[in-house]
């Protein structure tokens, strides 16, 4: 991987010493990380690849489902699907992009259902699920609510068979049997599917290649994998296909001194520029958890007052390679405070981008939750061992709390709600006695989750509230 010519970096240690990523590219072997809007780990155990294990360009290898549903059959092998397209699309209910993707490959289906089939194959393990129906029942009352016209099937032993380490995981077939992709749709539109069936060359982000390709490998420093012997270096640049990698927050790596995936160096890889300047001033790349200490009182994102903000726009659909960075800094880890990991990061990305950054008050936009004093006494709670469903299965389809705090309900309320990304969403019931509430909707969706909400006394209302927010400019 050749380095990014924008890239700067700095390093310190032995005279001459260059700080080369082609030198300590490898892979990674323990990391403690998420992947941004799209993929969810789950539990397979990496392996060596298998002979029968799907590769890009050539046949498929066969295979055999013995529960399908919403097809001619219930069994079903490769062949039954040659002569069309086939969109072999692995997921779990642990995986929230998954489930909120339904809608787009719902509509790409129905477009094109003469011409391809849509494969969803829920991986049913009891590893993934309280247990193995759980997919089922969740994956069939979001196809009567969304009306999904998408094949499904459940297994698990495929994926542990096809080393699936992470989902979505999606195999597009050719109608001969030929695997032309492997991805996780990301960037897979209506309009690229279009194109694929016009003939024409697409362009897919390449999920094999991207668990192959690692942005930097903490566990070689000092070894001989690092002949150089670099002891200290830092470095921005941009992302180029690498496998993404966002840290939740500094604290983990400054306690974890034992941790070979943290004590000899810290990354950030395929994060937005935002990310990195939350990651800077905060010690978070993602501000939006709600039982995290700073949700309600720090704007998930800053403002940009600058003439020119282009440089923090991203694309995760089309060009992926728009607007996206890695961070990479090495340093002896038992010589850093948090407060001393800040001020060093802050200063890389300011040197890099020539931005300045400081944390004001401001009014920012919220939800919040409320409701009519009438139906404030009817969710009161009647006591009894508290619950909540969603501890059992996704709410993706609705949930019932009983004996409950408003707090969970909301949490559990907007789990998959693409606004919660953005803004911020609070309790302003003024109920503090726990409650008795069942919703049932489609609450992937943001208006059929406000009538569901209304037909229980509840709304959410869009207000504003003052909290600190990262505030970047134009250096004077």
């Amino acid at each position: 991987m050749k380095q990014s010519p924008n890239a700067r970096q700095r390093s310190y240690g032995l005279k001459d010493v260059v700080f080369s990523l082609k030198k300590i590219l490898m892979k990674i072997k323990h990391t403690l990380s998420i992947t941004f809007l799209f993929t969810t780990y789950f539990y397979c155990t990496a392996r060596q690849p298998a002979l029968d294990t799907p590769q890009v360009g050539k046949q498929m290898p066969e295979f055999v489902l013995n529960n399908v549903t919403h097809f001619k059959k219930k069994e079903a092998s490769l062949n039954d699907f040659k002569g069309k397209w086939l969109f072999m699309d692995f997921w779990s209910t642990g995986c929230t992009s998954c489930i909120k993707s339904f809608h787009k490959v719902n509509d790409i289906t129905k477009t094109y259902q003469d011409k391809i089939n849509w494969l969803m194959v829920g991986i049913n393990s009891s590893i993934n699920n309280k247990d193995t129906k759980t997919i089922e029942t969740v994956y069939e009352r979001l196809s009567e609510m969304q009306e999904l016209k998408m094949i499904s099937a459940y297994d698990s032993a495929l994926s542990q068979k096809w080393d699936i380490h992470s989902v979505p995981h999606i195999f597009i077939i050719d109608p001969n049997g030929i695997l032309k992709f492997i991805t996780d749709g990301r960037d897979l539109t209506k309009e690229k599917v279009n194109e694929l069936l016009d003939g024409k060359h697409i362009s897919l982000f390449d999920k094999a290649k991207a668990e192959h390709l690692n942005f930097f490998d903490p566990t070689t420093i000092n070894s001989n994998s690092n002949p150089n012997g670099i002891i200290y270096s830092s470095s921005v640049s941009k992302w180029n296909g690498e496998k993404q990698s966002i840290y939740y927050e500094i604290d983990q790596y400054i306690k974890a001194q034992d941790d070979k995936a943290y004590k000899n160096g810290f990354s950030m890889v395929m994060a937005p520029l935002y990310m990195l300047y939350n990651m800077a001033y905060f010690g978070k790349s993602y501000l939006t958890n709600p039982y995290d200490s700073l949700y309600g009182k720090v704007y998930p994102t800053p403002i940009l007052e600058m003439k020119d903000s282009s440089v923090f726009e991203f694309d995760f659909t089309t060009n992926l390679v728009k607007g996206t960075y890695n961070y990479n800094v090495l340093i002896p880890n038992k010589t850093i405070s948090k407060e001393k990991f800040l001020m060093l990061m802050q200063q890389d990305i300011t040197r890099t981008f020539n931005y300045t950054a400081n944390i004001e008050t401001r009014s920012m936009p919220i939800w919040k939750l409320k409701a009519n004093s009438a139906d404030k006494a009817k969710l009161k709670t009647k006591s009894g061992e508290p619950y909540n469903s969603a501890r059992k299965e996704p709410m993706a389809a609705g949930f019932t709390l009983k004996n409950k705090p408003v707090k969970e309900f909301l949490i559990t309320l907007t789990h998959y709600l693409s606004e919660k990304t953005k803004h911020t969403f609070l309790d302003d019931t003024g109920i503090k006695d726990n409650i008795d509430i069942s919703i049932s909707a489609d609450l992937t969706d943001f208006k059929k989750t406000i009538e569901a909400l209304r037909k229980l006394g509840l709304d959410l209302v869009f207000d504003k509230t003052e909290m600190q927010v990262l505030v970047i400019k134009d250096n004077e």
